[in-house]
């Protein structure tokens, strides 16, 4: 075994190991031992909260390479399978009134099984669980829902997007928490906009521009760090 190991952009050194094995040694269920390990280590999202979502990807991978066995899961793994729950919503009219000014209303607890469910049925993707911290929204004219928008964190590493930024592995791994990623937009409705005719995406800048500062504004509510880079 080569110690340093690293897993999730995280080393693991050997006191950390030995003290993985003896969690591991106590019984406890792969939640509870990733969320103790987070906390006997001190391992945190910028917001303070504990990075256990991180630690159960890493301890899987090491029970994988055969480094630690993991005690074995209380439930099947299903998050792929997983589908939203169906809402009922009014389906939107496929040519909307003259669009105004857009109000784009962030997700929360109360709508995010509505958006959820857009997404599934408008997306050509469908829906997928969005990785990491994340905003969604629904952009609105008069009222009406007319396109959705959602961003999440960055992938760990993406070759072509850290040569063109100029990241190295050391610049990636300090600023990639700053970095935000579109994840799903999906608009249904013609509009009429003012002064001019056209479709939905011809307002899709507009849309974009706004959803763009409101998570450099909005983001920090939940988390410690500012967005440079969407």
């Amino acid at each position: 075994m080569l110690i340093p190991m690293r897993y999730c952009g995280r080393e693991f050194t050997e006191k950390e190991m030995d003290l993985i094995h003896s969690l591991i040694a106590t019984g406890v269920n792969r939640q509870k031992l990733s969320r103790m390990f987070c906390e006997e280590v001190n391992w945190r999202k910028p917001d303070g909260g504990v990075k256990e979502m991180s630690c159960k990807v890493a301890f899987l991978k090491m029970h994988r390479d055969g480094h630690i066995i993991l005690p074995a899961p209380t439930k099947p793994a299903n998050n792929h399978l997983k589908k939203p729950k169906a809402t009922l919503f009014t389906l939107p009219p496929e040519v909307a009134p003259e669009v105004g000014a857009l109000d784009l209303s962030l997700v929360d607890i109360r709508t995010s099984a509505l958006w959820n469910d857009y997404i599934e049925r408008y997306h050509y993707l469908g829906y997928a669980p969005l990785p990491g911290a994340q905003l969604r929204y629904f952009v609105k004219s008069h009222g009406q829902t007319l396109a959705l928008l959602g961003f999440s964190a960055a992938a760990w590493k993406v070759a072509p997007r850290d040569e063109f930024i100029g990241w190295d592995a050391a610049t990636r791994k300090k600023n990639r928490p700053e970095a935000d990623v579109p994840r799903r937009s999906v608009s249904r409705c013609s509009v009429e906009p003012p002064s001019r005719t056209g479709p939905a995406s011809e307002r899709a800048p507009s849309a974009s521009s706004s959803a763009r500062t409101n998570t450099t504004v909005e983001w920090p509510s939940g988390s410690s760090f500012k967005f440079v880079m969407i």
